[in-house]
């Protein structure tokens, strides 16, 4: 788009007030107290009031209309739209202010809006500012005072070096259905967001978010000085492209952070991740959870008082044994298993030991797409363990619980993985009934937490990170009566 400008200098001996009293056109000299119409640029010391309703130009949207040149907005003087005024900027009104522009009615602008660094917009209790074009540039100050409320349908940011600044005292309110992009927003008032918030913006305000939030520019840093409520509608998109601070999207709030919406994350940068790792996404006070996550693979959201952490974790051990038990019978010791999810599993291999940790090769069966398999072991020891190993095409193994036959009498051998443990620590146990629960205590006795596990799991993840380093004990029950304990250490 060209715009031309044309300036228009009035040399007074003395301030002009020039009042807008009528309903229409702003060209039209009745609508102008007196008859005296501005010229069509304002000078410094001068002033234009709108008690009435002014429309400057003729149309909203290029090019169905013809550039016009009523006022061009070149105003270094001062401009108030009085309460109950309006004023209408229509397009091909470009509004470059160096002065004061004072809002206590209504300012519709449909054209670009450019504040100088000696400009100064004003919103008053009242006073709406509807900012409808493409894009907004501020290098001066726009201030919204109690009761004043500002909304952006544009683009907010600024085409300078220097951003100017946008302060919302309390009480005012910024309602965003544009784009919030790298400014500063001070004054300890509201943003109401509807639209998008990117780039890296420091707000000193509370800011309610129904639209998007998207820090940075791949990847980036969103601040607020304040509160953060994300509502149901919101969305959140973070990008990851390495383990470093500046590498992954973050959003510091200092305040209280409500959440809800949803988190989608995506790996940016050829980004491959090829270690376990913490990435620490929001810092402030943590209530509520996403609604909805998407992640990439064996990526995790964990929840904590003070921060909102996405966690890598790719597990040693697949979850695909849903059962392992056994019995002694007179043909020797009768194995069986079930499985879920048997895919690209070559064999199962059958290991033995009288003692943990010294496991033979006993058999094999061939995986055969079925759901259960059974082994007989026909040398009979009165103590044995016994376990299987799950061997997938790629050679990938994993491991079932273990079982221990006891004079006839089978158990399940408590063993935990992962340890000495940093975040999480995988327990392996006997099939869990609805009054299983495993619970953690230090090693001088203080219960620390309980873990409900899920019924006819063999297998449970228990994430530790808010343990301090040390050695713990780990009680898993049953029954009133049955109780296994086993010690591990968290880094």
């Amino acid at each position: 788009m060209i715009l031309t400008y044309l300036i228009f200098i009035t040399s007074a001996a003395s301030a002009i007030d020039y009042v807008f009293t009528g309903n229409g056109a702003w060209n039209n000299s009745a609508n102008w107290q007196n008859g005296l119409m501005p010229p069509g640029s304002l000078s410094a010391g001068n002033t234009i009031t709108i008690t009435g309703t002014a429309i400057n130009g003729s149309c909203f949207t290029w090019p169905n209309c013809a550039f016009a040149l009523d006022f061009l907005g070149g105003n270094g003087g001062t401009i108030t739209i009085a309460a109950g005024g309006s004023l209408d900027m229509r397009v091909g009104t470009q509004f470059s202010n160096s002065g004061n522009i004072i809002v206590n009615g209504t300012l519709n602008n449909y054209s670009e809006f450019e504040a100088y660094s000696t400009g100064f917009v004003t919103i008053n209790n009242g006073g709406v500012f509807n900012h409808k074009a493409n894009w907004i540039g501020n290098q001066g100050t726009i201030t919204i005072n109690n009761g004043g409320t500002f909304n952006n349908e544009s683009t907010l940011t600024s085409p300078y070096n220097v951003l100017g600044n946008l302060i919302i005292n309390v009480g005012g309110i910024l309602n965003n259905s544009g784009t919030l992009n790298s400014s500063r927003i001070t004054g300890g008032g509201s943003v109401g967001n509807s639209s998008t918030i990117s780039g890296n913006p420091v707000f000193d305000v509370n800011i309610t978010n129904n639209g998007t939030l998207a820090p940075g520019t791949s990847p980036g840093l969103v601040t607020i000085n304040g509160n953060y409520t994300a509502t149901s509608t919101s969305v959140h998109n973070f990008e990851v492209g390495g383990t470093a601070t500046n590498q992954f999207d973050r959003l510091l709030v200092s305040g209280n952070v409500t959440l809800g919406g949803a988190l989608n994350v995506s790996l940016i940068n050829s980004f491959v991740p090829s270690s376990n790792h913490d990435l620490t996404i929001i810092t402030g006070t943590i209530s509520g959870t996403f609604a909805t996550t998407n992640l990439p693979a064996n990526y995790s959201v964990i929840y904590n008082t003070n921060s909102v952490v996405l966690r890598r974790f790719a597990a040693p051990l697949p979850v695909n044994f849903i059962s392992f038990a056994g019995n002694k019978s007179n043909s020797g010791v009768f194995l069986k298993w079930r499985v879920d999810g048997e895919i690209n599993v070559s064999h199962y291999e059958v290991e033995k030991a009288s003692a943990l940790g010294l496991f033979t090769k006993i058999g094999q069966l061939a995986a055969n797409g079925s759901a259960e398999y059974r082994f007989t072991d026909p040398q009979q020891i009165t103590k044995s363990f016994y376990r299987i190993k799950s061997v997938d095409i790629d050679g990938k193994h994993s491991y079932s619980v273990v079982v221990l036959i006891n004079d006839g009498l089978s158990t399940t051998v408590l063993k935990a993985f992962q340890t000495p443990a940093k975040n999480l620590l995988i327990v392996q146990h006997e099939a869990a009934n609805k009054s299983s629960l495993i619970n953690i205590y230090t090693i001088d006795g203080r219960f620390v937490k309980a873990i409900v596990l899920k019924e006819k799991t063999q297998q449970t993840t228990i994430d530790i990170t808010s343990l301090n380093a040390g050695s713990y004990l780990l009680v898993y029950k049953s029954d009133i009566e049955k109780m296994d304990v086993l010690r591990f250490v968290k880094q």
